[in-house]
């Protein structure tokens, strides 16, 4: 009866009442960020987990909310970004089958080039548990551009407009990538090396005395 109660309070007086449920903080930052109110969703979040620290979407949710600053920046500053990228782990350690954690850790160090074997690694365990995400497929794609990995990063961009043909933002994607590519300096031809012919091989001078 408590619970359903204090549903009904405003997520923003929630600062003055004490609650021993976690789900009401949780609910009351999912609130916030679907009004983009990040600041006060990772207070939420961090109160919830003050309780009871071991459901892994509170923590996916709270690097999600982490990556946003109030003034609506992505990937903000280096310390928020660090801070998500601890939650999105603690996350896969309490459900190493969470492929939304995998992938959002591998999306985080990819859209800030930071740990580029953490993200590479992170996105290839998200697409083992769920290939068939073409979202995934794509923070593959991303990781593997930045990587400077152009080949696989074509191949996985591809592999997610397969998935979902008539996604806009994929095809962007793969026009991006296609342009990164052919802005690329061409590889410097091999100097061409004569094959010299059998028994024509100088004989050794003698060496001075």
């Amino acid at each position: 009866m408590l619970a359903c109660l204090l549903l009904l309070i405003a997520p923003a007086a929630l600062a003055d009442v004490k609650v021993e449920d976690p789900s009401i903080y949780y609910e009351a930052a999912r609130d916030y960020m679907r009004d983009e109110k990040w600041n006060l969703a990772v207070e939420q979040l961090e109160k919830s987990l003050a309780i009871k620290n071991d459901d892994f979407r509170v923590w996916i949710d709270l690097g999600d909310a982490l990556c946003v600053d109030a003034r609506g920046v992505r990937y903000g500053t280096p310390e928020r970004n660090e801070r998500a990228a601890k939650s999105y782990r603690r996350a896969t350690e309490l459900n190493p089958g969470s492929a939304r954690a995998w992938n959002n850790l591998a999306w985080l160090r990819a859209k800030t080039k930071t740990a580029p074997d953490e993200a590479l690694g992170a996105a290839h365990r998200a697409i083992e548990i769920d290939g068939a995400r073409a979202s995934y497929q794509d923070t593959l794609a991303e990781v593997h551009f930045v990587r400077g990995e152009m080949p696989l990063a074509l191949r996985a961009i591809r592999r997610a407009l397969e998935l979902e043909p008539d996604h806009e933002y994929y095809a962007k994607q793969l026009a991006r990538f296609l342009a990164a590519t052919d802005s690329l300096p061409a590889a410097t031809p091999s100097p061409k090396v004569t094959p010299k012919k059998p028994g024509s091989k100088k004989p050794a001078k003698k060496p001075a005395r």
